[in-house]
């Protein structure tokens, strides 16, 4: 029985090594041909030092690829920051329709999951450089091109003419019922992320822009109710969120923000 034990795990750990080794190769070659790269994070793009909320995840960039099927394929480059002794975390991941990355951030990775201490990530001239810890990893995107008017596959075209959403307005709205009255965020500029601005504990409310929670001035991290049992959120120092540094967790509007 112990032999068969043995057997049945050296599969299962072959085939788990061979599907990392295929999503390795897939998603090479589908950043060969990516045509569009998007939701840029500065502070984490081109960004010698990470100044973003520790121990939570973070979008670094939208890629846009065609691959070998003519069809279009979406990837975000996510990171969860170092938190105390636990490593951080960096991960590409495959998106669908028109989701953004903040939205992706428990999505399975495509390819290796890679854990760090300390990370660059550097974009320039289209070319992507990723050096978490001592690894290299490199990508030259040789296909880019302007999003400004883009043909799709059926040869419509899909101007960027829409009205989009500044940066801090929200684009989907829950209510304290669960009821979402709002959802646009695919309007945002830039990319859009969860703030808490209601007594759902299901569902969160977004606002458009780069993730910039736990900063002061800027809407609180979510740690959320279930881990915290509290049940009015809308308190000073609520543990539901949590902060940058010396910032506090005050309650303004019914939104949780670091003051």
């Amino acid at each position: 029985m112990r032999v068969l034990q043995i057997i049945i795990l050296a599969f299962l750990f072959i085939s788990c090594d061979q599907r990392k080794q295929r999503d390795d190769i897939e998603l090479k070659d589908a950043f060969t041909s990516v045509y569009g790269v998007s939701e840029i994070n500065d502070r984490l793009v081109n960004n010698p030092e990470i100044d973003l909320a520790p121990g939570a995840w973070h979008s670094a960039l939208k890629l846009k690829a065609r691959v070998n099927d003519f069809s279009n394929k979406e990837y975000c480059l996510l990171v969860k920051t170092p938190y105390e002794l636990e490593p951080g975390k960096l991960k590409f991941v495959q998106i669908e329709g028109t989701n953004n990355c903040s939205d992706s951030i428990f999505n399975p990775a495509v390819g290796k999951e890679y854990d760090f201490y300390n990370l660059f990530i550097e974009y320039r001239d289209s070319v992507l450089s990723i050096n978490p810890d001592k690894e290299k990893i490199g990508f030259n995107f040789f296909n880019l091109k302007s999003e400004a008017v883009e043909i799709s596959i059926d040869g419509q075209l899909n101007s960027k003419s829409e009205a989009k959403l500044k940066d801090g307005q929200v684009c989907r709205q829950v209510l304290d019922s669960c009821e979402v009255t709002i959802d646009e965020c695919d309007r945002c500029e830039n990319s859009s992320y969860y703030v808490k601005n209601s007594a759902c504990s299901s569902a969160y409310s977004k606002v458009c822009g780069i993730d910039n929670c736990g900063e002061k001035n800027n809407p609180a991290c979510i740690r959320g109710e279930v881990a915290t049992g509290v049940k009015d959120y809308c308190i000073q120092d609520s543990p539901v969120g949590f902060c940058i540094g010396a910032a506090r967790v005050g309650c303004v509007d019914k939104m949780l923000i670091c003051e």
